[in-house]
């Protein structure tokens, strides 16, 4: 039996094709250069390059270009100089309180300053109680967050606490209150929580310092008997927050 071999030959051709954007030179002036809506600037110098758009400078002004905006081919060039965007903070800790127990257990304290001999007492501070358990996670992440905003919101505040102050809110976020209250004209507080419940305060209130408002600011766990809280136990960030 003769058998017959069929042999199909398939004769590939190599071509050689230019990568995608390769051929763009970022270090020098792109002669024209179309945007997606239209827009045609002259003589484009990308100077530098952010997470969602790169500064350039072109003929007859300058200003930022979003990469949505840009030719696929130039877009493509620069990929490799667009840095990451850092990843999003981790959220912050969530608990639930325990079934109250029925009985109450009250919390006392005063909360004031002492600056060159003068003592002067906080009137209207805030004074919130949050479950113990959270007091750890609530450090981290506002410790977290603080490294991310610095600034916070002054809103008037003559003090870089404001950071803190905002780093603490949006680590607390979800965390329940457990009680809350004010100082009276004297600086002392009262608080009721459930006798169950063991808590950590959050204390914050305007002391005045030549004049000037300052923001000062207290993390502490609730003891036994009637707290104080001044400057020696206020909220440090660069001690505290390390």
């Amino acid at each position: 039996m003769v058998r017959f071999l069929a042999v199909l030959v398939v004769i590939f051709g190599l071509v050689s094709k230019q990568a995608f954007g390769a051929g763009i030179d970022l270090r020098a002036p792109i002669p024209e250069l179309q945007l997606s809506d239209g827009t045609v600037l002259h003589n484009v110098l990308f100077v530098s390059y952010a997470t969602s758009a790169a500064m350039a400078k072109w003929d007859g002004g300058r200003g930022t270009i979003q990469y949505a905006n840009l030719p696929p081919d130039v877009l493509a060039a620069m990929r490799s100089r667009i840095p990451q965007a850092a990843p999003p903070p981790p959220p912050p800790p969530s608990y639930s309180l325990p079934a109250a127990s029925g009985h109450t257990k009250t919390i006392t304290g005063q909360i004031f300053t002492t600056i060159s001999g003068t003592t002067e007492r906080i009137s209207e501070a805030h004074v919130e109680a949050y479950p113990l358990a959270a007091m750890d996670d609530v450090k981290a992440a506002q410790k977290r967050y603080y490294a991310q905003h610095p600034n916070g919101d002054r809103n008037g505040l003559g003090t870089t606490l404001a950071g803190e102050r905002d780093a603490f809110a949006a680590a607390l976020k979800n965390v329940p209150i457990v009680a809350s209250g004010r100082t009276d004209a004297d600086g002392v507080f009262t608080i009721s929580v459930p006798d169950n419940i063991p808590v950590f305060l959050f204390c914050r209130g305007i002391m005045h310092f030549q004049g000037y408002p300052m923001l000062q600011m207290w993390f502490v766990p609730a003891t036994e008997g009637k707290m104080i809280l001044s400057g020696d136990n206020a909220w440090m960030q660069w001690r505290d927050g390390k």
